[in-house]
């Protein structure tokens, strides 16, 4: 039975080492686990946060070809292509998208604005509800499905805002900073996004201060320069509650309240049925609370970014930063992968030692019971009284279990005890770390203290000595100017006094270039004006008055010559009008000329044209321009085939009327004497004439006008034939 005992405590003794080395490895082989797991997230981050810059960059890249595509992406510009392809169908061209329309002041606040405009820069704006149909039609053609389209006024005028509507502050709004030539696109941005109440700074710290301290006027939000949004805003929170609650009504104003009225409501001792039917829905209402937005953690594409080839390259380097960690990650990975294996193998063959072990343990126990059994059947038959030595067993068992749950309570004692001092002895370190931060402050503010009353002494002595030279040389000086100055003010007092009886301060004001003169200089220079008035007078014995009568004279001549070269002008204009205009219609039928006077050579020449001749003809004369030259061309009625004659009647006579106005116009037999093609000539051109002027004309002819077409404009009307 010894034997037996000796051989399960040995085994006992090697089961339990083999179970803590177990345990151990276990442990180890869970934080290598979470390693692993924690290195898995890292790289899944970084691998998300490449991928967002990557899609930056391509924003970028796609904003150095066109800038629209900041505020929309691809689809805007085929949306702008179908726009423009469609523009007749538009009462007014739409207008965006807003961003485009817009430039910064100051390309810091390009974060904060995006952020505080949202959606809004995307956005196109029509000036009625056909235009907003067409337009989201050119949208769904495109896939641009979520448009935003907003209807707006385009002849309003720019909203004028008074002062009293604007913030309290100094800082910026969002419509102080943005600027556009479109009034519209400003006037949507202050009715749809109150741009003129969103309030930009600087930082978070300004931002708080501005929107829940001073409690300023006509603020909506605050924005900070890297997208937070700070501002007020009602919290409301609801849930639902079955028809049949007994009719209570509830107030609360906390959520802890309202997390117990819902506990309450829905416990299983309430009577409340989770599957009725009917619910009810509760909403509490917290009001307004201050409320503090981190920036969106999709980011998106600098939009008014100035130099996108450098941000480029920045998000690349940031790129290639990311890879270089993931591949320091990956090689963590690998390596914690092994160690990993490492130690399941090692847990294994543990395991493998372990059981073969608790078999034999097992095997030696049950042998013991046996062995035991076996014993008290032998010793059954021997009458010994064991109840007192049963009993002090049991008790002493009792006293050592008692001990044990004792000994349990002080370790957890000890361990919360061990955990307090642990704390207490960081908060102390943490204490300690403070006061010396704040040694080192009070040394450095000591040591300013004392700088700063040296500087003072220094800055006194100074002034007692300044004092003293003020004293000494300075003011005695001052004295004996101001003596001075006394006692010249006082003499030109008398000097002024004298001179105005010789001449007053007028007279001298109007004579500013002789000021500063002496009397003697101002006498010479009578003296030389007297000799130089009687030279002019001996020399010019004619008055003033004659010469500005002459003036006078002359002067109205030469207006009335103006006005009469100026209405010569005016006719001028108008025979070359004429003229010019004569030429055009002549030269609907090749009909051409021309004047040319060379006044060098003293020579005039005339060019004819006509339609028939491949030559021109000139006539010119050598007598000089002096003599009047006279061509005088005949035709007869017999000898003009195709109606020259009566087509250059129509021409001037179409010129005359392109220059004169009248409501009523009309012309018979304009097309005598002319053959097919000249009538032709003729009819298309009164019609295109008629059509320009806008007047009513009235054309009567015998001949055919069948090629003449209808229109809006154009009526035809044929007579019948007179009866013989």
């Amino acid at each position: 039975m010894q034997n037996i005992q000796r051989e399960i405590d040995y085994l006992d003794s090697n089961v339990t080492r083999l179970r803590e080395e177990e345990k151990e490895f276990s442990e180890e082989l869970s934080g290598i686990q979470k390693s692993i797991s924690d290195i898995a997230k890292e790289i899944a981050e970084s691998d998300k946060r490449i991928l967002q810059l990557k899609s930056h960059m391509d924003g970028l890249q796609q904003r150095q070809s066109n800038t629209v595509t900041a505020f929309g992406g691809q689809k805007v510009l085929k949306l702008l292509q179908l726009i423009e392809s469609n523009h007749g169908r538009f009462r007014s061209p739409p207008i965006g998208p807003i961003g485009a329309h817009l430039q910064l002041a100051s390309e810091s606040w390009s974060v904060a604005v995006d952020f505080a405009c949202g959606g809004l820069l995307d956005a196109f704006i029509v000036s009625c509800h056909k235009d907003l149909q067409v337009l989201r039609e050119c949208a769904n053609r495109v896939y641009y499905n979520n448009l935003r389209i907003i209807v707006y006024d385009f002849t309003r005028q720019r909203l004028i805002i008074p002062d009293g509507s604007l913030p309290t502050t100094e800082h910026p709004t969002v419509l102080s900073v943005i600027q556009s030539e479109n009034h519209t696109v400003l006037n949507v941005l202050v009715d749809q996004g109150h741009a003129e109440r969103q309030v930009l700074v600087r930082d978070y710290e300004v931002g708080k201060s501005v929107a829940f301290d001073h409690r300023m006027r006509n603020i909506k939000e605050v924005y900070t320069s890297d997208g937070f949004r700070i501002g007020l805003r009602s919290i409301f929170w609801s849930f639902s509650v079955p028809r049949g609650t007994p009719g209570t009504i509830i107030h609360s104003s906390g959520v802890g309240n309202q997390r117990k009225i819902k506990e309450e409501i829905q416990s299983p001792g309430s009577g409340v049925d989770s599957g009725f039917a009917g619910w009810h829905v509760v909403r509490f209402s917290r009001g307004s609370v201050q409320t503090i937005l981190p920036p969106n953690k999709r980011p998106r594409p600098e939009r008014w970014c100035s130099s996108p080839a450098e941000k480029i390259a920045e998000l690349k380097n940031e790129v290639d930063g990311i890879q270089r960690i993931i591949s320091e990650k990956n090689a963590q990975r690998r390596k914690l992968v092994n160690d990993r294996s490492n130690l399941e193998q090692k847990i294994a063959n543990l395991k493998r030692k372990r059981e073969p072990e608790e078999r034999h343990l097992m095997n030696k126990k049950v042998q013991l019971e046996d062995g035991r059994r076996a014993t008290a059947e032998n010793n059954r038959h021997a009458a010994v009284d064991t109840t007192e030595l049963e009993e002090d067993i049991k008790e002493e068992k009792n006293n050592i279990e008692q001990k044990e749950l004792s000994l349990q309570k002080t370790n957890v004692k000890l361990t919360a005890a061990l955990r307090e001092v642990n704390d207490r002895r960081t908060a102390f370190k943490t204490f300690m770390d403070s006061v010396n931060e704040e040694r080192l402050h009070f040394s450095s503010a000591n040591d300013e203290l004392d700088l700063v009353k040296r500087k003072i002494d220094a800055a006194q002595q100074e002034k007692t000595h300044y004092e003293g030279v003020m004293t000494t040389k300075v003011l005695p000086d001052i004295k004996t100017a101001e003596a001075e100055y006394a006692d010249l003010q006082q003499r030109q007092q008398e000097y002024f006094k004298k001179a105005s009886i010789i001449c007053s301060e007028s007279d001298m004001e109007a004579l500013s270039h002789v000021a500063g003169s002496t009397p003697e200089q101002l006498s010479a220079k009578i003296n030389r004006l007297k000799q130089r008035f009687d030279q002019e007078s001996r020399r010019y014995a004619e008055s003033i008055d004659d010469l500005r009568a002459l003036h006078d004279k002359k002067e109205r001549k030469i207006l009335r010559k103006q006005q009469l070269y100026a209405g010569f002008r005016v006719k001028l204009n108008v025979l070359i009008s004429l003229i010019r205009q004569f030429n055009e219609h002549l030269g609907k039928k090749g009909i051409s000329g021309f004047i040319n006077v060379d006044y060098k050579s003293k020579v005039l020449s005339v060019e004819l044209t006509m339609p028939q001749d491949a030559s021109r003809d000139t006539v010119r004369d050598t007598r000089g321009l002096s003599a009047m030259l006279l061509i005088t061309t005949t035709f007869d009625m017999h000898l003009d085939p195709g109606g020259e004659r009566s087509f250059s009647t129509l021409c001037f006579t179409l010129a005359l009327h392109g220059m004169t106005e009248a409501p009523f116009r009309a012309m018979d037999e304009f097309d005598v004497f002319m053959d097919a093609v000249s009538r032709k000539i003729s009819l298309d051109t009164l019609v295109d004439f008629a059509v320009a002027q806008g007047s009513q004309w009235v054309f009567i002819t015998p001949h055919d006008i069948s090629m003449v077409k209808p229109g809006d404009r154009v009526k035809k009307q044929q007579m019948a034939a007179p009866r013989g």
